[in-house]
């Protein structure tokens, strides 16, 4: 009766530890998801989408505030230092791309590019709430630290 007693109590803990297991795996890839959806900018300017590609994020610009120029025609990338790609709208345009969640540091890190500027710069963004997203753009010696907030 013992030894049933025994196996039984065995069973329920192998159980339970591996329900542990795989809700701990759920909930890091729900964790490193959170990114997803639709964001704007501090500024009221732009907003994004950030959507997920194989293992790595992404974000592109989905709405302008004001997405064309004084002749009506659409923005296109004129400072992109890549002269063949200066012909491209910026709405639409894909600015960030191989972020990769690190899990022990709780945030994502890849590259950004600026249409503004015309640079790539290395970027981690950081979940500051679930509906706000810390953005470090660095480039050499210079940080910039931008917010977007969720919208729907």
């Amino acid at each position: 009766m013992e030894l049933d007693e025994n196996i039984s109590a065995m069973t329920k803990l192998m159980f339970g530890l591996l329900a542990s297991f795989f809700a701990t795996a759920v909930f890091a890839q729900t964790n490193a998801e959170v990114i997803l959806g639709k964001w704007k900018a501090e500024d009221g300017k732009a907003r994004f989408e950030v959507y997920k590609l194989g293992n790595a994020y992404g974000a592109k610009i989905t709405w302008l505030l004001e997405p064309t120029n004084k002749k009506g025609e659409a923005k296109l990338d004129k400072n992109n230092s890549d002269k063949t790609l200066r012909n491209h709208p910026i709405l639409g345009l894909t600015i960030a791309k191989d972020l990769l969640f690190n899990e022990s540091e709780k945030n994502w890190k890849g590259t950004i590019y600026s249409p503004e500027k015309g640079i790539m710069a290395n970027c981690k963004i950081t979940l500051n709430s679930k509906n706000e997203l810390l953005l470090k753009v660095s480039k050499y010696l210079m940080t910039e630290t931008k917010k977007w907030t969720r919208y729907e």
